[in-house]
C-alpha cells in the first residue's frame, strides 16, 4: 500500500497493488508523529479510472500534523473474483504541513521491518523458521523492550491466513533486547497446525498497538513486508 496526503481538502488516496471492488471506511486511518491515529474519516471514493485508489475525506485540520496512512484489516475486497481482502498496514506519507518531521515516523517505537532467520538446528541439522521484529533504535536503544504480549505479533500468508504471536520474547536470540523481538512460534487462524514452514512462507508482518513497551512508551499500530522467507502476497 502507499499513499498521499491533500491536506487542502483533508482528502488521503490509499493505493493498493491491486484492483477493489468495496471499502470499509471505518478501517482507513492516518497517525501524526506523537503515535496517534485517527480513524475518522467521513467518505471514501472508489477511483473510477483506477481502482486500485480509495479517496478517502477526513475531517478539517486532521492532516495537519500526520505523518502516515493506515488500514485495518478488511478496509478493501480484491476485484480479481477470490474474495481476498487486505491485510492490516501502515505507510509513512510525506506532509508539507509537517516539513520538520520525518515521514511514517512517530516519537514512539515504531516497526521498521520483519525478518525470517534461522534458529538453533535441531539433532538433524534442521534450522527452524522464526520472525525477528524490529523497531526504530531512535526510540528503541536506551531501554529494554518489554513484551506485553505475543498474541499482539502478527504473520500473514500469502493466502490471508494469519498466525498469532505465541512465543515472542525480546531480543533476537543471541544479544540484548534493545530494539528487536523475536517470535519462534505462532497460533495459526483456520489452520489445524502451524509450522516452520508456515513462518517461512509468510509474506506480511504486522503489531498491533501496544504490542511492547519501550521505557514508558509503547508502540503504534505496525506493518512491514517479510524479508528472508519465500512467501509471495497476492492480497491487495
Amino acid at each position: 500500500m502507499s499513499a498521499t496526503f491533500n491536506t487542502t481538502t483533508s482528502v488521503v488516496v490509499y493505493t493498493f497493488d491491486q484492483i477493489v471492488t468495496s471499502t470499509t471506511l471505518a478501517n482507513y486511518g492516518v497517525y501524526t508523529a506523537t503515535g496517534v491515529q485517527s480513524f475518522t474519516g467521513t467518505a471514501a471514493t472508489l477511483n473510477s479510472a483506477n481502482n486500485a485508489q480509495v479517496a478517502v475525506t477526513f475531517p478539517a485540520g486532521t492532516l495537519t500534523s500526520a505523518v502516515g496512512a493506515v488500514v485495518r484489516d478488511s478496509a478493501v475486497t480484491s476485484a480479481t473474483g477470490n474474495g481476498l481482502v487486505n491485510q492490516q498496514d501502515e505507510v509513512g506519507v510525506a506532509n508539507a504541513s509537517t516539513a520538520s518531521q520525518t515521514p511514517g515516523v512517530t516519537a514512539l517505537p515504531d516497526l521498521t521491518s520483519v525478518t525470517i532467520t534461522k534458529g538453533t538446528a535441531d539433532a538433524f541439522g534442521v534450522q527452524p523458521n522464526q520472525a525477528l521484529f524490529t523497531f526504530d533504535t531512535a526510540n528503541a536503544s536506551t531501554s529494554a523492550i518489554t513484551v506485553n504480549s505475543a498474541a499482539l505479533f502478527h504473520l500473514y500468508l500469502a493466502a490471508g491466513t494469519r498466525l498469532i504471536g505465541g512465543t515472542c520474547t525480546a531480543g533476537n536470540g543471541t544479544t540484548g533486547a534493545y530494539n528487536t523481538v523475536l517470535c519462534t512460534a505462532f497460533t495459526p487462524v483456520a489452520v489445524t497446525s502451524t509450522n516452520s514452514a508456515q513462518i517461512g512462507t509468510s509474506v506480511l508482518g504486522t503489531v498491533e498497538a501496544g504490542a511492547i513497551t519501550v521505557g514508558t512508551a509503547s508502540n503504534p499500530e505496525g506493518g512491514a513486508p517479510t524479508t528472508g522467507g519465500t512467501g509471495t502476497a497476492v492480497n491487495p
